[in-house]
């Protein structure tokens, strides 16, 4: 790849890590909330930012489609032609 590529990979993996960071909080967040009504304890109602909630939505399938478009890119360059998804 040249430096183009890397510097496009080094960009998308810094989003793709702050992503991981973010459903691992999301995560844990589930877990909790899973644990608490393990224990019987009453579930208290959290407020929703919808805006946040659908930025999230559409930043995980923005990443997706950037990766799928990546490695088709690295497919080409390695294969020397284009091939389908």
């Amino acid at each position: 790849p040249d430096l183009a590529e890397l510097k496009e990979l080094i960009t998308m993996l810094r989003g793709n890590a702050a992503k991981v960071l973010q459903h691992g909080r999301r995560a844990d967040s589930i877990v909790r909330s899973m644990l608490q009504h393990a224990r019987g304890q009453g579930a208290a109602l959290v407020e929703v930012k919808w805006n946040d909630l659908v930025d999230e939505a559409v930043s995980s399938e923005a990443a997706a489609v950037e990766l799928a478009a990546v490695k088709q890119r690295l497919q080409c360059g390695a294969s020397g032609s284009a091939t389908g998804p």
